[in-house]
């Protein structure tokens, strides 16, 4: 053992200098010889082919190592390629040879060196509605360097003994399609189970089992890498009192489905609503999301995604989709509760249309539209971090707020700085069409 290792650690210093050589020399790359490639901030983004190791400079003091380079389709812009070492300081390469060494001859067990799903550049979630599903799935094909993971709105839970469904639910041609650029297939399950059914189904050590068994049997009924839970209608109440006794039956559920789910070796992503304290207030008039313990769903899962937005609707007067200082309390209340590196924060593409007391959905094309049509303004709010106009159709007025690629930029930026693992996306088919760019650029 004491030689193995020995021997190890000669070999260690011995491509250390090999590698150390040119990368202090700065010296440009040749095609097919072992490359380091380097870029700031999330958004990875290679076309370079093994054998070869990636370093991820992160800010001056922090590097990550891939030990090898994933291929991905598109056509690579000559901006997105990674930087040659000679971007960086003679100090840091030293630490790039170093670390390259030490993951070529020792291995990641000895070596040490922490890699993830963030530095490959696959930081991004995508839910895919069912209703929308042909531009939301090429919308994600079409940037399939950014998504790690992608989750069809396909089932619903009607009730405990129930999983149905939708239309195209379970898609081969979407399932492999998806697969074969890369990307985990999570489909969602929604649930239209009442705060009182919810209670009664979860808080049954039976009926809570049976339900189980239901999740797992659709996780195992196509090559699905796991289920993302959005049970909403469980926060559809007012009473504090119910409140409590929802959150404690779902946090059962939800332990003992991801239990289930690791041993099927699936994914258990939980989805929900936004939360800034512990309290259990009213939000929009009618639902309390203190019924999600975010503490208990966060250690359960695999993931957790919290959907920041929503936080104007239709029954609330006009604002922004998740004003960014609203955002901002989400994310601190989130990293209080989960390890950062689990949670996705949810990010809206769309806007809404308020007019009359009420409020209509909008994808950021038509509030482009609708604002050159009537020769509105729009304006980007510097606090709310988000673009809104006003206009006047048949005397009525109305007053769009909605996201752009600006305002995602923002928020992407805000989940990188929080430590959260990436953002998911409410949902492709919506976009500005920079948004794109922006997510690449970081």
């Amino acid at each position: 053992m004491k030689r193995s290792v020995l021997s190890k650690a000669f070999a260690a210093l011995a491509v250390f200098v090999v590698a150390a050589l040119p990368l202090v020399a700065a010296g440009a790359p040749k095609p097919g010889r072992r490359r380091l490639c380097a870029r700031r901030g999330w958004g990875l983004n290679s076309y370079c082919s093994a054998p070869q190791v990636i370093a991820l400079v992160e800010d001056a003091n922090t590097v990550r190592f891939i030990p090898t380079c994933r291929q991905t389709s598109g056509t690579p812009e000559p901006r997105k390629i990674c930087a040659m070492a000679r971007a960086l300081g003679w100090r840091t390469r030293l630490a790039v040879a170093a670390g390259i060494a030490a993951t070529l001859v020792l291995g990641p067990g000895l070596a040490n060196i922490p890699t993830s799903e963030a530095a490959t550049g696959k930081v991004n979630t995508a839910w895919l509605p069912y209703w929308d599903m042909s531009d939301a799935y090429n919308a994600v094909i079409r940037n399939a360097d950014l998504f790690s993971t992608a989750s069809p709105f396909w089932y619903v839970a009607g009730s405990c003994t129930s999983i149905t469904g939708h239309t195209g639910a379970g898609n081969t041609y979407i399932i492999n399609g998806l697969h074969a650029r890369g990307i985990k297939v999570v489909p969602t399950i929604t649930s239209a189970m009442s705060p009182a059914a919810a209670i009664a189904c979860f808080g049954n050590a039976t009926s809570r089992k049976a339900h189980v068994a239901r999740v797992v049997n659709v996780a195992k009924s196509r090559a699905y890498d796991g289920i993302d839970f959005n049970y909403e209608q469980l926060a559809l109440t007012t009473s504090p009192a119910t409140a409590v006794k929802v959150r404690a039956a779902y946090s059962a559920f939800i332990k003992d489905v991801c239990a289930g789910l690791r041993a099927a070796r699936k994914q258990c992503v939980v989805t929900v609503m936004p939360r800034t304290d512990d309290s259990y207030s009213v939000w929009r008039s009618k639902l309390i999301p203190g019924v999600y313990d975010y503490a208990v769903l966060g250690a359960a899962a695999t993931k957790l995604r919290v959907m920041a937005y929503d936080q104007h609707a239709p029954n609330t007067t006009a604002g922004p989709i998740g004003g960014y200082p609203w955002t901002v309390a989400v994310a601190k209340y989130t990293r209080s509760k989960v390890s950062p590196g689990k949670v996705e924060m949810g990010t809206p593409l769309y806007g809404r249309n308020w007019a009359s007391g009420t409020a209509t959905t909008v994808s950021a094309p038509q509030a482009t539209a609708l604002a050159a049509r009537y020769g509105a303004w729009v304006r980007y709010d510097a606090t709310q971090k988000a673009p809104w106009f006003t206009y006047v159709a048949s005397g009525v007025r109305h007053t769009v707020w909605y996201s752009n690629s600006t305002s995602v930029r923002d928020r992407y930026r805000l989940a990188r700085a929080y430590g959260f693992s990436g953002v998911a996306l409410w949902a492709p088919g919506q976009e500005d069409s920079a948004t794109w760019r922006v997510l690449r650029a970081g």
